[in-house]
């Protein structure tokens, strides 16, 4: 039987959220605004674990979960059935005997469109575990970007009214692949724009981060189709 997303309405998506507890709802709000995440690319807890924490604090204002609530929310979503407005049946992520990968079931997909797609239902899902959220902005970029072709992926969740300023600073996220581990590294930065666009300066600048796994890197503070670069010993 063919499942389409609109059989999720906010009573159901809500239920769910209350079977999956604070952890599952985490991966639900996270996986709505990154939507090639168990679909179009090998994803697994590993590489997104930090993701999960860094959405819960920077975009739902929220404290951060902690490793043990993100690993208990995956496990949820992997093990726990939740059940659509139609009554369709199945739980949101189906790992199969693979440890710890992400490749969401029909059912998940669907739950993650309507979350992503419906304001008042994503942030009524958000109220729910306590984010003092009204409607949450998607990733932008003043220059090209984010696109999952990029090799580094940057982004904010800025108002875009900033754009109206004559000058100001946005904070930034920059994420890549490590060649190393294959762990996603992350690093946090302000970048100045001037009457909308990124100020030239930025353009040369490179922001310096670190791998979990040690090793360091560079990558342009304002272009996403520049490769980052390890830092040689």
């Amino acid at each position: 039987m063919l499942l389409v997303f609109v059989s999720w309405d906010e009573t159901s998506v809500l239920r769910a959220g209350e079977t999956l507890g604070y952890g599952g709802t985490l991966w639900i709000l996270h996986l709505a605004v990154n939507s090639k995440v168990g679909i179009g690319r090998t994803s697994d807890y590993n590489s997104e674990e930090g993701s999960v924490r860094s959405y819960a604090k920077q975009q739902l204002g929220l404290s951060d979960p902690g490793i043990p609530a993100v690993k208990e929310g995956y496990q949820a979503i992997s093990r726990k059935e939740v059940t659509d407005s139609a009554e369709n049946r199945d739980v949101i992520n189906n790992k199969d005997k693979t440890a710890k990968i992400i490749r969401l079931t029909t059912l998940g997909k669907n739950l993650m469109k309507v979350v992503d797609s419906n304001d008042d239902i994503r942030v009524a899902l958000a109220d729910s575990i306590g984010a003092e959220v009204d409607r949450p902005t998607k990733p932008w970029w003043p220059g090209e970007g984010p696109q999952d072709s990029f090799p580094v992926q940057i982004r904010t969740f800025a108002d875009k009214s900033v754009r109206e300023a004559s000058e100001v600073y946005i904070l930034a996220e920059g994420s890549f692949e490590c060649d190393r581990c294959e762990k996603s590294v992350e690093e946090e930065y302000w970048v100045e724009l001037k009457n909308g666009n990124i100020a030239v300066p930025e353009w040369s600048r490179f922001v310096s981060t670190q791998c979990s796994c040690g090793l360091e890197y560079e990558f342009s503070a304002a272009d996403p189709g520049r490769s980052p670069s390890p830092k040689l010993e």
